[in-house]
């Protein structure tokens, strides 16, 4: 399914894969996640004894599309593969370029998206193309919300590390376009945070009154989409805060904001459901938590509520969670 063969960061490596397992499949968009152990030797290496010595394993996430893939599946996956090489060349990915052969251990306190290692688009005997990046060592966020394992201190640097990649994103004119829990890995041990999965990810307009075509379809996970995206409106940072601010709803209260059962009352509540009281959530969550500062939860649930005003423009940008550790 793989080449023997791979380039990485501009280097030959020798590539064998084993240990193959289903991490997830989706019949809908023809696509299988797999989890592989990578086994990478240099081919540039000066001697055989030098390539023995230099060789190392990598634990690896491949996405592959079926061979029925559509082509939208097709060209979801080349649209992924360009954003996560956009975030590579600005250096807001997790790992470093140098740095492969330690790329799946976890560094302390960074946060990013996750590394494009490498891919082929073109379809194979095997599969309709891939993209290969390090399997982290870590629960996502809705594992961990679920497991009610973080305390204040926690959450708190989780919210701003999500916070500062998305708002680098941005700076970048990049959306993710679907920020939810399942979406984000974080290892409490090592204080990393890592975005996934840019198949919906797009670009915003750079030039002056450049603006972007509306969707012609719903886009993203509707527990966390924007009051205004459910009207077709043209995709901004705003809508993305809003996602940042659901999220982080959940995360400080361990609660859901809104439950719907459709995507038609997922837009009513979100358009028309007023805010609950969020300091006293984020209070009664943490009542017994010694990591807990008042100061900060107050700041806090003013600053997420300002994430989820119905209307974008009164949405507070997302380095506004910075105000909380002054």
């Amino acid at each position: 399914m793989l080449p023997d063969q791979v380039t990485i960061y501009g280097k030959r490596y020798q590539a064998k894969f084993a240990n193959w397992h289903i991490l997830h499949q989706s019949a809908l968009n023809h696509v299988i996640l797999w989890q592989v152990t990578a086994s990478f030797c240099p081919l540039q290496a000066a001697c055989a004894n030098h390539r023995q010595q230099t060789a190392f394993n990598l634990p690896l996430v491949i996405k592959t599309l079926l061979l029925t893939a559509s082509t939208l599946s097709q060209t979801q996956l080349s649209h992924e593969i360009g954003m996560l090489q956009t975030c590579q060349q600005f250096a807001i990915c997790v790992l470093a370029a140098n740095k492969l052969e330690a790329s799946h251990k976890l560094a302390t306190k960074q946060a990013g998206v996750a590394q494009l290692l490498f891919y082929d688009t073109t379809p194979n005997a095997a599969c309709g193309g891939f993209l290969a990046m390090p399997c982290y060592a870590a629960p996502n966020l809705r594992q961990l919300i679920g497991e009610q394992s973080l305390n204040f201190a926690q959450s708190l640097t989780i919210a701003h590390q999500l916070c500062r990649t998305l708002n680098a994103l941005h700076d970048l004119n990049l959306l993710h376009g679907d920020v939810k829990p399942s979406n984000i890995l974080y290892a409490p041990d090592h204080q990393q945070l890592i975005v996934l999965d840019f198949a919906l990810a797009q670009n915003l307009p750079l030039a002056h009154g450049q603006t972007l075509p509306a969707p012609t379809t719903t886009a993203g996970t509707p527990a966390y989409m924007a009051p205004e995206q459910f009207m077709g409106a043209t995709p901004s940072r705003a809508q993305e805060n809003y996602s940042v601010g659901v999220i982080l709803f959940e995360l400080f209260t361990n609660t859901r904001l809104f439950t719907a059962a459709t995507i038609r009352d997922w837009a009513y509540t979100h358009q028309n459901s007023p805010l609950p009281d969020i300091k006293a959530r984020i209070d009664t969550r943490f009542a017994n938590d010694t990591t807990f500062n008042a100061q900060q939860a107050d700041l806090l649930g003013k600053f997420i509520g300002s994430l989820l005003a119905k209307h974008p423009d009164n949405r507070q940008n997302l380095l506004g969670i910075t105000q909380i550790f002054a």
